[in-house]
């Protein structure tokens, strides 16, 4: 089951200013982008934002939760220990 990873961006310090999250993700989930591009102008440092783009090659490990200093990162996670999963196989064979 994939996690579900969530940046706040409202508390988040942003990519340039800090970036802790980018820096310590072993599986590089993390990228940092601009809220608006302007043709021939040059992105405000202000408007980019840290997003959790390829979640899907997360291990969970929670190192970027762990290393946020405002806690703006979560990571929520659905899955079922193994004995939940062993009584929905033993329902389904008995079924």
């Amino acid at each position: 089951m994939l996690p579900k990873i969530t940046v706040d961006n409202s508390t988040c310090l942003g990519p340039i200013s800090c970036g802790q999250c980018m820096k310590i993700c072993p599986m590089t989930v993390f990228i940092a982008g601009p809220t608006k591009v302007w043709k021939f102008r040059e992105t405000d440092p202000k408007d980019f934002r840290v997003y959790a783009r390829y979640y899907d090659q997360c291990v969970t490990c929670n190192k970027c939760v762990e290393t946020c200093p405002v806690s703006a990162i979560t990571i929520a996670t659905n899955e079922k220990t193994e004995a939940a999963l062993a009584e929905e196989i033993a329902e389904e064979v008995a079924s």
